[in-house]
């Protein structure tokens, strides 16, 4: 299978070329996958990059598609360790900066791939912005995703787009980690319905230990129910999972890393989602009809969380804010939590 343009035949009308470039974090990776099994389904010839990390981690899921997998080796020269090639397995938010610049390094293989294969469109991250200028020089059409400006194209939600069961629960996690998938959807299966409250700031967050040990403390402090994906946590990190876990080993899971989002959003027994509002994240809980608790961190969240709870009315804010890096208190999640979740679980029932 190839990207490159083929000439028309009298039998049927040339497949078009796409090629789809993603960041290498996991909630970025997903969407463009998903939207790239769209346009296969409808006869377009796709192609994704990826780098060798997440290219085991999806590859699975992607060879029966019909997607074509581009593996770009990760730039290794700037100093960061071997594996560090998606956010959520970067030790510290200290790497961020040689993961951007590590990222940045992509864009000549990048233009290399376009003049090899000369495809007839790229679908590229907002983060990743030298994929339209590179783009541009070729003449060749590129489209933004998720698309600022004019002309916008209305796609989605594009996590419902055909995917089976099986790769639901694989999603940014490989095969062999299918089983803890399959775990935590058991640990849910006994749970009563819209009983449990899902959270997670996503692959790219990185929070101050005080503030990840309110989160699970205040979680734990609630008596609700719930599954906690720190995700990238933050620096010392690990010590507040062992000692959030070993407090809720019934009431609470907590979860390292990527998870089967997806799968567990659309389980019956999640009823409310803790959420940073990335926009895969606001979609995917829309998509199941679930309500959100917003606590954007940066970028477009904000921007996200007005439409989920000033336009949309799916979800309600999470207290006074901060971002990412900032220094202004928050009321004790415990508290806050206790008291937000019998009102968003009421509106839950109008909803759904």
């Amino acid at each position: 299978m190839s990207t490159t343009k083929q000439p028309p035949t009298s039998a049927s009308p040339p497949r078009l070329g796409i090629i789809f470039f993603s960041l290498p974090a996991p909630g970025h990776v997903i969407p463009m996958v998903d939207m790239a099994k769209i346009f296969t389904k409808h006869g377009a010839e796709c192609a994704l990059i990826l780098t060798p990390l997440n290219t085991a981690r999806f590859e699975s899921t992607i060879n029966h598609s019909g997607l074509r997998l581009i593996t770009f080796k990760f730039p290794s020269e700037i100093g960061l360790l071997a594996g560090c090639e998606s956010s959520d397995v970067l030790p510290s938010r200290n790497h961020l900066g040689l993961f951007g610049k590590a990222i940045d390094l992509l864009e000549q293989p990048f233009r290399e791939l376009l003049r090899a294969h000369n495809p007839d469109a790229v679908f590229y991250d907002a983060m990743l912005p030298w994929t339209a200028i590179a783009s541009a020089k070729l003449n060749i059409p590129c489209y933004l995703c998720p698309g600022i400006g004019k002309p916008i194209f209305h796609v989605g939600p594009v996590c419902l787009g055909g995917i089976s069961k099986e790769d639901v629960a694989e999603w940014g996690r490989g095969k062999e980690l299918a089983a803890e998938s399959e775990r935590l959807l058991r640990w849910l299966d006994g749970r009563p319905a819209h009983s449990v409250v899902y959270v997670s700031f996503g692959s790219l967050s990185w929070l101050p230990k005080a503030q990840l040990r309110e989160i699970g403390f205040g979680l734990i402090d609630s008596g609700v129910p719930f599954i906690w994906s720190v995700g990238g946590g933050g620096d010392g990190s690990d010590e507040v999972v062992d000692e959030v876990a070993a407090a809720a080993p019934e009431t609470g899971q907590v979860i390292t890393g990527w998870a089967p989002q997806f799968a567990m959003l659309g389980h019956v027994a999640v009823g409310t989602f803790l959420t940073h509002c990335g926009w895969g994240a606001v979609t995917e809980a829309a998509a199941v009809r679930k309500l959100m608790l917003t606590w954007p961190l940066c970028s477009d969240e904000f921007y996200n969380e007005k439409l989920v709870v000033q336009v949309a009315g799916i979800g309600g804010r999470w207290a006074q804010r901060r971002d990412m890096y900032g220094e202004r208190r928050r009321e004790p999640g415990a508290q806050r939590l206790s008291s937000n979740y019998p009102k968003i679980f009421l509106k839950l029932e109008s909803f759904c």
